[in-house]
């Protein structure tokens, strides 16, 4: 899978999850795992906090 693709791996279980459109923030369908589509980082309930206070370095990743 290239970099540029619009499919990865879910950084959790590793099932490949493809994106077309949309928000940033996947979940996966099997393990049910929250993350950034570019960065791959875990967007749990404290991430997503910190998202919001714009703290977290996934900040501008999700407003692309």
């Amino acid at each position: 899978m290239e970099a540029d693709s619009n499919i990865k791996r879910c950084p959790r279980c590793r099932v490949p999850l493809e994106w077309v459109a949309g928000c940033a923030q996947i979940m996966c369908v099997n393990c049910k795992h929250i993350f950034c589509w570019y960065c791959l980082q875990s967007l749990d309930v404290r991430t997503q906090l910190n998202i919001l206070a714009k703290t977290f370095v996934c900040y501008f990743c999700l407003l692309e």
